[in-house]
């Protein structure tokens, strides 16, 4: 007799966040609206191309409704919906969030490129700490640490220039004013961060 087909492990509740929020701010909403009881036409396509994205990951219509807040019957009207041709860009916009949440953590590809700017193992260490913390409010660091990472990042402007593309393409661009702000805080000079988070063509003008 053969052996059962290993189940696909479902994604993480900070996955489904994460995609919430992409499609979220797709449609312009707060991810609270998105599950909140509120049916107006873009809260609505939202809550469908949330759905629709969640069951593209795995899950099935009744852990669709609790991701959701939403009861069964509601998320297979979503799903029927969405199959409809006039729901084609809103299957894109679905796409799109999950090539986001599928993409590789950011702080894995600051890593991976750090070796060729500091070449000290503690250094790298203080700037992901501080990335990771400080920043991104993920698993816990010591404060001296994150202090020395943001330090390196204010005197390193090629370390700026490597970390900075990298927050916007993972869409976490929203963070790099908090950079000059820490900066600030603790009396090091910097330049514009949120100047360059702001334009639209920063990946390919930011200043050598």
């Amino acid at each position: 007799m053969s052996s059962p087909a290993p189940k696909t492990p479902l994604p993480s509740q900070e996955i489904q966040d994460q995609l919430l929020l992409h499609i979220a701010r797709a449609f312009q909403i707060q991810p609270d609206e998105l599950r909140g009881p509120l049916r107006r036409p873009q809260m609505v396509l939202a809550r469908f191309t949330f759905c629709w994205s969640l069951q593209a990951l795995g899950l099935n219509p009744a852990q669709i409704a609790r991701s959701l807040q939403r009861n069964h019957s509601t998320v297979i009207h979503a799903l029927d919906r969405m199959r409809d041709e006039t729901h084609a860009e809103a299957r894109e916009i679905g796409r799109r969030a999950l090539t986001r949440v599928a993409a590789a953590d950011p702080l894995e590809v600051v890593a991976a490129n750090l070796p060729d700017l500091l070449p000290h193992p503690q250094e790298r260490q203080a700037v992901l700490a501080y990335l990771g913390w400080s920043l991104l409010g993920r698993h816990y660091r010591p404060p001296t640490l994150c202090v020395l990472g943001l330090r390196l990042l204010a005197a390193h402007r090629p370390l700026r220039r490597l970390i900075l593309p990298i927050l916007i393409r993972y869409d976490l661009g929203h963070h790099i004013p908090r950079i000059q702000l820490h900066a600030e805080r603790l009396g090091y000079p910097i330049d514009n961060l949120a100047g360059f988070a702001a334009r639209g063509d920063a990946l390919a003008t930011y200043p050598a």
